[in-house]
């Protein structure tokens, strides 16, 4: 019976390290770069991560917009909150991470506050979720003519439709923003 047992447990730790090496293999794939990533997305459903930045100044909110380069494939030369799309494996924290690029900064801290369903079709990303975070940021993000701070009631003339829309990706981050800043006056020491 222990020789049954055995054999067993032989098999079971054969199967778990050729899952493991493609899983290994699955993860490493996203390495091919974003077109082939773009290719594969335009087929599948997807989850985004994207990062709204606000700040309080002169009594005005403001949001941290990046504009997206000209020969960009999805939205060229449009203004839009940092985001990325989930890669095979990576939770929160690795999105977050990866948006350091977009901020020219990390981000300390995030929190999910919503989501934006977007079932347009022909997107060049594909179709998916996104998952609306309040992100702090360490210290300053990059400001130049790809970014900077806006005005939530005034957006520059080219922003993303579904980032701007009244109820989209940034109009939801702010709604929370506020929701927050009320709860925190009322009970300040929660």
């Amino acid at each position: 019976m222990s020789k049954v047992i055995e054999g067993r447990r032989d098999e079971v730790a054969r199967a778990r390290v050729e899952l493991e090496d493609s899983t290994f293999v699955a993860l490493q794939e996203w390495q091919l770069g974003t077109a082939l990533h773009n290719a594969i997305a335009r087929l599948s459903w997807n989850n985004f991560f994207e990062a709204v930045a606000i700040r309080r100044r002169d009594k005005r909110l403001e949001v941290f917009l990046r504009k997206r380069a000209d020969n960009d494939n999805t939205y060229p030369g449009e203004w839009h909150a940092p985001g990325a799309a989930f890669r095979p494996g990576e939770n929160e924290r690795d999105v977050a991470n990866r948006l350091k690029q977009e901020f020219g900064i990390p981000i300390a801290s995030f929190h999910y506050v919503g989501e934006y369903v977007d079932w347009k079709k022909g997107e060049a990303r594909g179709s998916g979720i996104s998952r609306i975070y309040l992100v702090e940021l360490k210290g300053a993000p990059r400001e130049d003519d790809r970014h900077g701070w806006y005005p939530v009631n005034k957006f520059p003339e080219v922003t993303v439709f579904h980032h701007r829309r009244r109820l989209g990706i940034i109009p939801k981050a702010v709604r929370a923003f506020k929701a927050e800043a009320a709860k925190s006056v009322a009970h300040p020491n929660k």
